[in-house]
């Protein structure tokens, strides 16, 4: 009888451990998207993101938490592809997106952790940091990189 008792104790206890688990998770949930076209991104990518081409981003976000972190990237700060995405998203009313616009260029050049072979010519452009006029939300390098566990150097920081 004890046995059973405690077999049915366990049942009630263990749905809240998992349920604890799953909103820890959600809480702390990031999502770094490349929007570039596919042969961009093997070439080149930030490491752990994934890569949902622009045209079908609507569709993959569909189902995802409204609440989770994204952030969105594309090229370097000439590419507005993040920001139009950005927009979208906001209007399907996702609540923490945001443009990484330095893009893949920018976090290249910080010597940040890549993956892909990292071939393409706009990767060594040096384009400046553009005044963000389409008041849309961004996230910087340094955040970005501390968000995803990276670390960045002082003399990174000043490249």
């Amino acid at each position: 009888m004890v046995y059973v008792f405690l077999l049915c104790l366990g049942f009630l206890i263990l749905p809240s451990c998992f349920a604890e688990k799953e909103q820890t998770k959600k809480e702390f949930s990031l999502l770094v998207i490349n929007i570039l076209d596919e042969n961009l991104y093997q070439d080149c990518h930030i490491a752990g993101s994934i890569h949902v081409p622009f045209d079908q981003l609507e569709l993959y976000m569909k189902d995802k938490d409204h609440g989770a972190e994204i952030v969105l990237y594309c090229s370097n700060y000439a590419c507005g592809a993040s920001a139009y995405a950005v927009k979208m998203l906001q209007k399907l009313g996702f609540e923490h997106v945001y443009a990484y616009e330095g893009g893949m260029a920018e976090w290249y050049q910080k010597g940040l952790p890549v993956e892909g072979p990292c071939e393409q010519s706009y990767l060594s452009y040096v384009i400046h940091q553009e005044e963000n006029s389409a008041e849309i939300p961004t996230i910087n390098v340094y955040t970005l990189a501390q968000k995803m566990g990276f670390d960045m150097h002082k003399e990174q920081l000043a490249a």
